[in-house]
């Protein structure tokens, strides 16, 4: 059994349980006895309370997170619910990370920051989190979990000390990086990015303003904006530099990564047509320096076409752009919110003295029934220099796809797997995210139950996730083809390949 689950104890308030629930499912795939015997899971297995796939159901509340794995190995993970914070903790070894080995630290009250108005200021949206370590800290000693939530809300910078003890310092986003409180970050998805020398950089759209949009008022934007940081001590920030750049589609998403080849801040991004004098609407990827945030070189990735409407203005479509190696990214993305079909490109970027030049290396598409264009319910993982994994939803949000794609001979060739995983009883509602903790797979995401729209969050461990007294890898099912042999995937026992 998973021993630490034992520990979670946060029944003092009987409210806690009632809008935000946190359920972690440890999914035990293939080990369900101490003699650790196959189980018949298959796709068939849905996600539903008492499934023979699915055991320790754990009650927290809390809206998801994403990973974070420290230098040390510690495993972070932030949820939140109102002005409370629940972090969820792994030691490298699997035990709770939290005094006496909790795996669970909760923070009842989040120290609140005051707008202009002088309102306190608690939540935490939709958000995105990096580790963080001070300028001076060059060897990362002491790493902060810093977060950045969209609209009226927090920034935090969070510290867990050798007894895993919080403290944390709050600001109110648009304070922390000098805007004004009117042009607050838009973006349902957004990027933080680590660069050397403990700077940081920050890609998002702001909000621009409303406007008459079929006969009512529409919140819209305009531009993306990047920010420049670091962290001078515990408590204090200093924004570098920041620019905003008024030539993006009116969306909520903005992708950006370090080209580490060419040593650019790589954007990308929906381009406007309305501000280019065109009439065509188009992804473009963006190469700004990463001293002054100055554009340098620009390249038109893929054209959708004339027809605005197919973006979805004032809310988007969802794409992601992963760095991968050399001269190489791979980028994701959905060419109409009608055509429901995600889109999957590799591509080769050259640099001579003439300028930039690139070519799409490989490609797959993937239309699944009627999938979720929206820009919430999608995550692209990079597993390593060569393996990548795609998830991604339908429209009833009720269905997720696992698209596991390895790549050889420098991208010349791939192999793609492709899993189902049906929800029964509840539904997809908000944020989606991957990672891997000792070589396992992990999800989060916020849901909600069928009829109802209380928001609660899945925590999922896909295989054995506690202590080291057994081991079970299933990196090579998941990372290597090589491996993998089609009656012995793991994953395969709770999805269906396509």
């Amino acid at each position: 059994m998973v021993k630490f689950l034992d520990k979670l104890n946060l029944s003092s308030s009987s409210t806690r349980l009632q809008n935000l629930i946190l359920f972690i499912l440890l999914l035990i795939l293939g080990q369900t006895t101490e003699q650790h015997e196959r189980t018949t899971c298959s796709y068939t297995n849905k996600l539903k309370d008492n499934d023979g796939c699915f055991t320790n159901m754990i009650y927290l509340y809390g809206r998801s997170g994403q990973f974070h794995l420290r230098n040390d190995g510690v495993l972070l993970i932030e949820f939140s619910s109102g002005g409370q914070r629940i972090f969820f903790g792994l030691k490298p070894n699997g035990r709770g990370a939290f005094e006496n080995d909790s795996p669970i630290y909760l923070l009842e009250r989040i120290t609140v920051a005051y707008n202009s108005n002088n309102n306190p200021i608690d939540g935490r949206y939709e958000s995105k989190n990096c580790l963080v370590s001070l300028e001076n800290d060059l060897d990362k000693k002491k790493q902060y979990l810093f977060s950045v939530s969209e609209y009226l809300s927090l920034a935090e910078l969070h510290y867990f000390d050798e007894e895993f003890k919080n403290t944390h310092k709050t600001w109110i986003t648009t304070d922390f990086f000098n805007l004004n409180e009117t042009r607050y970050i838009f973006s349902y998805q957004f990027a933080l990015i680590e660069a050397p020398s403990n700077i940081y950089y920050a890609a998002y759209v702001q909000y621009e303003g409303t406007d008459i949009i079929g006969g009512e008022n529409q919140e819209y934007s305009v531009s993306y904006t990047l920010s420049k940081f670091k962290f001078t001590n515990a408590t204090e920030r200093n924004i570098i530099k920041s620019l905003e750049f008024r030539d993006n589609f009116d969306n909520r998403i903005v992708s950006a990564f370090i080209f580490e080849k060419y040593n650019y801040l790589a954007v990308v991004f929906l381009r406007d047509p309305d501000r280019l004098g065109s009439n065509s609407i188009a992804y473009y990827l963006r190469f700004h320096d990463l001293n002054s945030l100055e554009k340098k070189y620009e390249i038109e990735l893929y054209n959708i076409g004339s027809d605005k409407e197919i973006g979805d203005k004032g809310n988007g479509l969802y794409f992601k752009a992963l760095y991968l190696k050399d001269e190489y990214f791979a980028f994701i993305f959905f060419a109409s919110k009608n055509e429901m079909k995600l889109r999957f490109k590799i591509y080769f970027v050259g640099k001579d003295n003439n300028g930039i030049n690139f070519n799409q290396k490989n490609g797959e598409d993937f239309g699944y029934e009627n999938l979720n264009t929206k820009v919430k319910l999608h995550e692209f993982y990079k597993i390593d220099d060569e393996s990548l994994l795609i998830v991604t939803s339908l429209n009833t949000n009720k269905k997720l796809f696992f698209i596991f794609i390895d790549t050889y001979n420098y991208y010349e060739y791939m192999n793609i797997r492709t899993y189902r995983y049906e929800m029964e009883g509840y539904r997809l509602r908000e944020e989606l995210t991957v990672g891997f903790y000792n070589d396992f797979l992990m999800l989060a995401t916020s849901v909600s139950k069928d009829n109802e729209n209380y928001l609660n969050s899945f925590l999922i461990f896909f295989s054995y996730p506690n202590g080291t007294d057994f081991y079970m890898n299933i990196s090579p099912y998941v990372k290597n083809s090589e491996f993998y042999v089609a009656n012995n995937n793991l994953i395969s026992y709770l999805l269906t390949t396509e």
